[in-house]
């Protein structure tokens, strides 16, 4: 968790607050859940992601971004059971990111994409990717020929 800079960039809207890792901006209810389109930007001002709230009682879904734009990270999560559902995506670059340190530690290096279904918040399925878009293993390796 970053402590809060000393300046807001300008083009962030004033109401943004500090959150963890980045400003963040968007409409709560009468009852103070976040509802509609929620933004959040990186201390230096740009754009990092955002979520997706509805009337704020449903389903939520976010995205996080590398600094280039490139999707980093994609979930979904149903606010009635307050559980993270369906699937979730992570991304990594061949170049250092600051999202680097969200991607998942249990898989090596060459594994540029790894994907989790979930049901209910327990996970159903996992799957590794490398750069071209192969499934792979943990490691990276091939999957074996079945």
């Amino acid at each position: 968790m970053a402590n809060e800079p000393n300046k807001k960039p300008e083009h962030v809207p004033p109401e943004a607050v500090w959150d963890d890792d980045g400003w963040e901006y968007g409409v709560k209810d009468a009852n103070g859940r976040k509802i509609g389109t929620w933004t959040w930007w990186r201390e230096n001002g740009a754009v990092g992601g955002g979520s997706e709230y509805g009337d704020g009682t449903t389903r939520m879904t976010y995205r996080r971004n590398h600094p280039d734009g490139e999707l980093a990270q994609s979930g979904e999560k149903d606010l009635v059971t307050d559980r993270w559902v369906g699937l979730m995506r992570w991304t990594r670059q061949p170049k250092p990111s600051p999202e680097d340190s969200f991607f998942p530690n249990m898989v090596a290096a060459p594994v540029r994409a790894f994907e989790v279904d979930l049901v209910d918040g327990y996970i159903t399925t996992e799957r590794c990717f490398d750069a071209s878009g192969a499934l792979v293993t943990y490691t990276g390796a091939p999957l074996p020929a079945r």
